[in-house]
């Protein structure tokens, strides 16, 4: 299945309504089983975000030496990786989880969608301050206080998404996106420990 520039085009103009909080962005979106094997396919437009995140772990980690690849310490490599595809399957998974009891079919197909080209949206916005520390314009701290900022406007656009797609309550789309967040960070942390 070949992803069209016309699909990322209309997808991220949906997202950008979804973020603003606009239900109506969700009309961008294909709604159909091929519109949903294409926004799995969008990880592929969001791939050069992993780059500048894998680039900021070797720095912080103080294996960003003069004469080494990016890709030098495999081990760090597929942790990064990981740690992306985490990020891409977990809420989805658990959405789905909870959709089963609570909605339609149809839902759940809005639902995946939306969330997928959203985290194209996410896995940029998140790029930004690793890109900063990379390049040396911004110190670990401020890079930090970025990448927290930004994930409260993530965590919004999310809630909205999964409020708006899966008729869910606000507390209980809150819970949802608590729980996707939370279990990130724990994977996050096992994977750290693993490398």
């Amino acid at each position: 299945m070949l992803l069209a520039a016309d699909d990322v085009s209309r997808s991220l103009n949906g997202v950008w309504d979804l973020l603003n909080r606009r239900a109506q962005g969700l009309r961008h979106f294909d709604l159909d089983f091929n519109g949903l094997w294409k926004s799995f396919a969008a990880v592929l437009v969001a791939s050069p975000a992993y780059l500048a995140l894998l680039a900021a772990e070797r720095l912080s980690r103080g294996e960003a030496l003069p004469g080494t690849s990016l890709f030098t310490d495999r081990p760090l490599a597929c942790e990064a990786a990981l740690a992306c595809f985490t990020a891409w399957i977990t809420l989805p998974l658990a959405g789905l989880t909870l959709a089963r009891a609570l909605a339609g079919r149809r839902s759940v197909l809005a639902f995946v969608i939306a969330i997928n080209w959203s985290n194209v949206l996410a896995s940029l916005i998140f790029a930004i301050p690793a890109a900063l520390f990379a390049l040396g314009l911004a110190n670990e701290t401020l890079s930090q206080v970025y990448t927290f900022a930004f994930a409260i406007v993530v965590a919004q656009m999310r809630w909205f998404i999964s409020k708006t797609t899966l008729c869910l309550s606000g507390e209980l789309a809150a819970g949802l996106v608590a729980a996707d967040f939370g279990v990130e960070s724990l994977v996050h942390q096992v994977l750290r420990l693993w490398v």
